[in-house]
């Protein structure tokens, strides 16, 4: 079962591999036709997942010096109404 978009992960991720694992593993909880748009989205470079012509969801990462500092998900429907 995956975990709620409200949850925070309890360890952060510390290599490259292991969050590529966890990226590749959660699409398997897509709905079937789903679509991926890039996109710019509160100033910063977002992926959009969208079913039926909605947004599902909203991923941006925030990089510094080549490092990930943080992995923001936006799944609030209200949010999501205006994108």
């Amino acid at each position: 079962m995956p975990l709620p978009l409200h949850k925070k992960l309890s360890v952060p991720f510390t290599e490259r591999d292991a969050l590529a694992r966890f990226s590749l593993g959660t699409v398997r909880f897509l709905p079937e036709g789903y679509r991926v748009e890039l996109a710019e989205v509160n100033g910063q470079a977002a992926v959009i997942i969208r079913t039926g012509g909605q947004a599902l969801f909203v991923l941006s990462i925030e990089v510094e010096a080549g490092q990930i500092q943080a992995i923001r998900i936006i799944a609030n429907p209200e949010k999501l109404a205006r994108i």
